[in-house]
């Protein structure tokens, strides 16, 4: 809501909003990164208590922040720490929550507004922006699924080996993951 606020109020008319001169990337390129863009990545800022430009060490102290939780709640992994951990060590009971079985069918939702719709540079300069987010987002999977393993919880899905922000660049900015992404791309553990 705020960036179409944005596009219609602050830019002239004749411009899209994701052109070279827009606040987006004025914001991008600008020294420090501080401007209408500055409250991105609220995950790692919460999690790493940083409150301007992140860096690889606010990454790090969000990542063993995490640690410090008793059991990390992934979104693929929801209904399995619900049921399998929540329900049973609570003595939760009930149909609807508790009681359904884990269906291992993804949620369709509506037609991906973004697929098609939006210009894949500016979700590329998007996704990058929002890169430490991602390798968080990552790290918080690992650690679910290490913990769910922990407390006994079988059939789990198999973690993706492709990390989600390239996941992403690869769906909505039209960039093939290739091997060598691999080499290149540090991985998070």
């Amino acid at each position: 809501r705020f960036l179409t606020f944005v596009r219609r109020v602050e830019l002239s008319k004749e411009s899209k909003g994701h052109e070279v001169n827009s606040p987006f990337w004025a914001d991008l390129n600008a020294p420090g990164g501080v401007g209408i863009y500055a409250a991105d990545n609220l995950n790692a800022r919460w999690l790493s208590g940083a409150q301007f430009q992140l860096s690889s060490d606010h990454v790090n102290a969000a990542k063993c922040r995490l640690q410090l939780f008793d059991l990390v709640i992934a979104d693929k992994l929801y209904d399995y720490a619900v049921k399998k951990v929540m329900c049973p060590l609570n003595g939760w009971k009930g149909k609807g929550i508790c009681d359904d079985e884990i269906t291992k069918e993804e949620h369709k939702s509506k037609v991906d507004p973004l697929v098609n719709h939006t210009d894949p540079l500016l979700i590329g300069a998007w996704v990058e922006r929002l890169r430490p987010s991602f390798e968080i987002y990552d790290y918080a999977r690992i650690l679910s699924w290490k913990q769910l393993k922990e407390r006994g919880v079988k059939d789990l899905p198999e973690l993706s080996e492709v990390p989600s922000y390239m996941d992403t660049l690869s769906k909505y900015a039209n960039m093939e993951v290739s091997s060598g992404h691999f080499r290149k791309i540090k991985r998070v553990s």
